[in-house]
């Protein structure tokens, strides 16, 4: 199946985003908190909570990026690692379009979408079919 992609141009760097994803990748998606999280009864005892929870946003975050980010500054490999090294804010700009996407998709329940425009953003942004 052909996935229609969406290019964004930022000063400094670019990035370009899959607009959709298949109901399988959304359910690798939800299950990314619980992955590599094999502990024992004892070790979960002394595990702080928010330990806990900072492990399993971390692996909902890497597991989000490596579904949507189709190429970091037209890197197509390596996407997350690049992201990984990059400033804090190129991270959050990069999962708040992720998030804008997410929303519009669920918006439309089970329709492509076809163009996704943001005005807020005075940058360059074009959607293309990969």
């Amino acid at each position: 199946m052909e996935k229609e992609t969406k290019l964004f141009k930022r000063e400094k760097y670019s990035f370009k985003l899959r607009c959709w994803l298949t109901a399988r990748e959304m359910r690798e998606i939800k299950m990314a908190p619980y992955e590599g999280l094999d502990f024992d009864a004892k070790e979960l005892e002394t595990m702080v909570q928010a330990e806990l929870l900072a492990k399993m946003q971390t692996n909902t975050e890497n597991k989000t990026i490596e579904k949507f980010v189709v190429e970091f500054n037209e890197a197509k490999e390596n996407v997350l690692e690049l992201l990984l090294d990059s400033p804090a804010e190129i991270m959050d700009d990069v999962l708040e379009e992720i998030k804008n996407i997410n929303e519009k998709e669920e918006d439309v329940k089970k329709k492509p979408i076809t163009n996704i425009k943001d005005s807020s953003k005075s940058e360059k942004e074009s959607t293309t079919k990969e």
